[in-house]
């Protein structure tokens, strides 16, 4: 497909991001979505194959909407995250390090055996206590502590259950 066609094809189906916006219940007035929404009709009319003898709504409208539903999900960790750097004594995140306060960890949990514990464990596996602390202390998902480190959920849920294990293993 050419560079005319495709931009044809594109022109020709914009409509299918509002379809799916509407779909997907996110208003129209919102640019970002919009713009996530068109790079998915990018991306489906670069890779769109009339040989398949599909229309190209029927490719475009899953690719679409894939990025609208990782637009939205970005959206819900950054609103949560600055939820929690806007309260008092709670995490402080940076773009992908997560450091919290030892008087959070002490307060939340009020035992100094644990606010011990975590400190050991961050000398051993720093990563496996800041999970550990995100995950318990600010009551952060899986899903939304995997997109903060750049890993899969189930790694995240890995790391978390070697921390808790370490710390269990050795609180005795």
């Amino acid at each position: 497909m050419n560079t005319s066609e495709r931009d044809a094809l594109i022109a020709d189906n914009i409509a299918l991001v509002y379809f799916t916006l509407k779909q997907l219940k996110v208003s129209i007035r919102n640019n970002n979505a919009i713009s996530f929404g068109m790079e998915g009709l990018l991306k489906a009319a670069e890779n769109f194959d009339k040989s398949r003898g599909f229309e190209f709504s029927t490719y475009a409208v899953p690719v679409i909407r894939n990025c609208l539903i990782r637009y939205i999900k970005r959206g819900r960790i950054i609103g949560r995250l600055t939820d929690a750097m806007n309260q008092p004594d709670t995490c402080r995140l940076t773009w992908d390090v997560a450091e919290i306060t030892d008087d959070t960890v002490a307060k939340h949990e009020g035992s100094e055996r644990v606010h011990e514990m975590l400190h050991q464990l961050e000398e051993v596996n720093p990563r496996a206590a800041q999970i550990v602390r995100l995950r318990f202390f600010q009551k952060l998902l899986l899903c939304d502590i995997a997109e903060i480190f750049g890993l899969t959920k189930e790694r995240v849920r890995q790391i978390n259950k070697s921390g808790l294990e370490w710390m269990r293993v050795n609180a005795a």
